[in-house]
């Protein structure tokens, strides 16, 4: 806690779900005085949800086509997929309403991938 007084951080990414309890308990509060977020779900604070079904589905849909054309070894030339992030906020960063859950898109991060909202 002798760090986070001295530095006084405007967020924290963190994928400790426990880390919000910890910090009411120093009389720090959240969003008031930092931002939490996670890169994944990790107790009732703002996170990506990275969409990990479609991640699967990607795969399986590839495998598929490298099954059914006979398809070893590494490709000639490499394929890059990007499956967009959704950011769900749960009330923990500041600039968004803390009464309720609301998900919005994460800056493009796919283009490879259309998959249904």
């Amino acid at each position: 806690m002798q760090w986070f007084r001295e530095n006084r951080p405007d967020a924290i990414v963190t994928g400790n779900g426990d880390l919000m309890q910890i910090l009411a308990k120093e009389g720090i509060r959240v969003p008031e005085d930092v931002s939490l977020a996670s890169p994944y779900q990790a107790g009732p604070i703002t996170y990506v949800n990275q969409r990990f079904t479609d991640w699967g589905v990607w795969a399986m849909n590839t495998l598929g086509g490298l099954i059914k054309n006979n398809e070893v070894g590494m490709p000639d030339s490499p394929v890059e997929t990007l499956i967009r992030g959704r950011l769900v906020h749960m009330g923990t960063t500041r600039g968004q309403s803390m009464s309720y859950q609301q998900e919005i898109s994460v800056p493009e991060l796919s283009a490879s991938l259309n998959s249904p909202d």
